[in-house]
Order: structure tokens, then sequence, then C-alpha cells
């Protein structure tokens, strides 16, 4: 397991497409991924290190890719913690067809906070009601 304070270098396009990665799984998928990742580099992970089955066909062109800065086991956390955040509410949202009234009732929250997570995440929930309509 990855202590707390290990560092992983990574590549610009590696982080990049973990940023953007639709991730199916949860938060542990997020990790196993990145634990995979950091003990197949040499303190350098690059999207070569990426199982397979999730690698973009382009990364043949990002393999010498320098590293770009090294990110700490707490930046994959925040990041595993934005992306299942994200999915959550992606998926509520879709339930309710983004009616953020309804779906603070079912969470029990408040809707104006709900309303900041989802602008947070760069989601509007209008896109939701739009997508409900259109299907």
């Amino acid at each position: 397991m990855l202590k707390a304070h290990h560092q992983i270098a990574k590549t610009k396009q590696l982080r990049n497409f973990l940023m953007s990665y639709s991730f199916r799984g949860n938060i542990r998928e997020l990790h196993n991924i990145i634990y995979r990742a950091s003990c197949l580099a040499d303190d350098v992970a690059d999207i070569k290190h990426l199982p397979e089955t999730i690698r973009p066909s382009s990364a043949l062109e990002e393999i010498n890719a320098p590293p770009s800065n090294v990110l700490s086991l707490d930046e994959v956390r925040k990041a595993a913690s934005d992306a299942a955040e994200k999915h959550f509410l992606e998926e509520h949202l879709r339930e309710v067809k983004g009616n953020v009234t309804a779906l603070a009732k079912r969470l029990n929250m408040n809707r104006s906070y709900l309303q900041t997570l989802v602008k947070k995440r760069g989601m509007r929930a209008r896109e939701f009601k739009e997508k409900a309509h259109a299907g």
C-alpha cells in the first residue's frame, strides 16, 4: 500500500487523462489504477503505465513526455474524492431529471449548497432536464 507521504511524479498527459476519464467504478478503481501506475513506473508515472483497457489510443505519442510535477497521495485522494462526488451528482441528477429541489430533499441537504456542489463540479442541472426531455 502507498504511504501517506509517498510522492509520484507524473506526466501532464497522465494527470489530464485521470481528471477527464469517466470512472465506472468507485474511488477504489481510481486509487488502484494510480497505485498500479506508480508500481510500474520508475518514479515517473505516465499513460503507458495505465491498464491497456483504459489507455487512450493516442498514448503512444505521449509516452516520452517529461514529468510535469509531483502528485502526493493526498492530491490523489482529493482527485478521487472529487471524481466520486461528480459521478454521484451526475447519477442522481439524471434520476431526478435535473430537479435540484427534489434531489436536495432526497439527499436531505440544503438546496443552495447542492447547487454550489453542482456548479463546483462544472455541471448544470439544466443539462439533465434537457437530456430528459430529449430522450
